[in-house]
């Protein structure tokens, strides 16, 4: 991989799809992140976040049964002694049409992903969201 991204220490990656979780997880790590916490739906990630988890990125799908990553953001925002109600959180989607790309926004999203996630546009999102956070 020839790209490099800003290193971030912990990362909670939320996505229903185990293999693209493996995908990115493993890309991740190449850029120097080294504790990558996967969870399947959004339920999940709040038990990551309860048990302490605090990631300095979250990268999350935004379709997901049973929680989907608009409810699990708002109920993050609105937690504010989960101690993550400000951390940047990355978009994944299949198609970012303007609803989607709205709401988003509305709800502090940082940017997003279109799936299939390349290495190099992986880096250019997380390195333009630490850049901004920083």
């Amino acid at each position: 991989m020839t790209a490099t991204a800003v290193q971030i220490r912990r990362i909670l990656l939320v996505d229903d799809d185990a293999f693209l979780r493996r995908t990115i997880r493993r890309m991740l790590r190449e850029f120097g992140s080294p504790e990558v916490r996967e969870a399947a739906d959004g339920s999940e990630a709040i038990r990551e976040l309860e048990c302490g988890f605090s990631p300095g990125l979250i990268v999350c799908d935004i379709q997901m049964t049973p929680m989907d990553c608009m409810t699990f953001v708002s109920y993050l925002r609105g937690n504010p002694t989960l101690g993550c109600e400000k951390s940047p959180v990355l978009l994944l989607t299949a198609t970012a049409d303007s609803e989607n790309v709205r709401l988003a926004k509305s709800l502090g999203y940082c940017g997003y992903l279109l799936k299939p996630v390349s290495p190099k546009v992986l880096t250019e999102r997380v390195n333009a969201i630490m850049s901004v956070s920083a």
